[in-house]
């Protein structure tokens, strides 16, 4: 028997309230969690500006831009029975289901510094605001679990190309390739799919810009050995980098040509501001490390 969350309806009108794109990648991660049989609430998906403002000055939230206005954000409690677990977020279930949003191409406030906010996700897709709203209110069945299983198969290719399959992550793929054999990586394909590997070779060329061990694992050492890279600069292949990673994680600096102008300054200001980071504008440590988490 498909297993059946216990908030299953009120999941399922919530995330028909999201955008397009974001909801299909909410999607294939609810399905996931019923083929896994993870139980969950969504308790909120999008927001109104006046409730935003409402969170602000309670202390809930520190920004008025919050994706949950503009559809591209989630909340979620884990569930046991009918219990809410609001210090659930450490159980091992928990942390594959927050590990699968991020493959999906979440970002977890979790894992941000200051301000943590384990029950949020939020979908960035091309930028702040970016998403469509053609289906939203509609209706989402899941069925079977042969169904669910060919959903989420659907659901995923279309997210890949709907989000990664653009010509900057082929230009950060290209770059990367260039150091194949000094990073000790198997050559990406260039397919536009900012998934996984891509990833793991980016944190494998930086580890041989850094001179450090390379592991492919973005530790203490690396972060120790990170430089800060500064606006103006034209130490290109380290601007590179940072700018194929702000591409990769859904910003746009400009360009990926190794200068670090203003267009790639203000692109790190705000991955830092939506990160909890300071925002200097500066490449440094902290902000690689998020890069790459």
């Amino acid at each position: 028997m498909t297993f059946i969350p216990t908030y299953h309806g009120r999941n399922l009108t919530n995330l028909a309230q999201l955008g397009d794109n974001t909801k299909k990648a909410a999607v294939a991660w609810y399905s996931w969690l019923i083929e896994n049989k993870i139980d969950v609430l969504i308790y909120e998906t999008i927001r109104t500006t006046e409730t935003q403002k409402g969170y602000l000055a309670s202390g809930k939230s520190q920004t008025l831009k919050s994706y949950h206005i503009v559809g591209q954000a989630l909340d979620f409690v884990p569930v046991d029975g009918k219990e809410t677990l609001w210090n659930g977020y450490g159980k091992a279930e928990i942390k594959k289901a927050i590990a699968k949003a991020k493959e999906l191409g979440f970002k977890w406030g979790g894992d941000w510094t200051g301000f943590v906010d384990k029950p949020h996700l939020e979908f960035h897709y091309r930028g702040y605001g970016t998403d469509t709203f053609k289906t939203k209110g509609t209706n989402i069945s899941l069925g079977v679990t042969e169904t669910i299983k060919e959903e989420v198969a659907a659901v995923i290719d279309v997210v890949k190309v709907d989000t990664d399959g653009n010509a900057n992550i082929k230009k950060l793929q290209t770059f990367l390739n260039g150091y194949t054999k000094k990073a000790n990586f198997t050559k990406l394909v260039v397919d536009g799919y900012k998934g996984p590997k891509t990833k793991a070779a980016a944190i494998r060329v930086f580890q041989y810009f850094a001179k450090v061990s390379i592991d492919g694992v973005f530790g203490k050492k690396s972060k120790a050995a990170c430089p800060v890279v500064e606006p103006g600069t034209t130490w290109s292949k380290w601007t590179r980098l940072v700018q194929g990673m702000l591409y990769y994680h859904g910003y746009d600096p400009k360009g990926l040509d190794g200068i670090y102008g203003t267009g790639c300054k203000a692109a790190v200001k705000e991955f830092q501001k939506d990160n909890g980071l300071t925002q200097d504008g500066e490449a440094g440590p902290n902000t690689f490390a998020k890069f790459f988490a």
